[in-house]
């Protein structure tokens, strides 16, 4: 699967060299981890600048592939080392 380009990465605020990874919920404060194989951008909100993306994620159980729609802020935030910790601290 052809990778995410710098150009991409740049434009939605997302690392350059690293792999993008995806955190989905799975119980109470736990996470699984998931890297990001593909990028579509399918909206563009004005002023923000935000998108509207699809990612595909790469395989996992039965190596199946994933997609989902995610907003590209909550994305970048995803890449921070501190994720977990920075969710795991908002009380719902």
């Amino acid at each position: 699967m052809m990778g995410i380009s710098k150009e991409l990465r740049k434009e939605l605020k997302l690392p350059i060299t690293k792999d993008i990874v995806y955190y989905k919920r799975v119980i109470g404060k736990e996470y699984d981890k998931f890297n990001v194989d593909a990028i579509e951008k399918l909206n563009q909100y004005k002023p923000s600048g935000s998108y509207s993306l699809r990612i595909i994620l790469s395989g996992s159980l039965m190596n199946e592939s994933e997609q989902v729609d995610i907003l590209s802020d909550f994305l970048a935030q995803m890449q921070k080392p501190t994720f977990i910790q920075d969710v795991n601290d908002i009380d719902y």
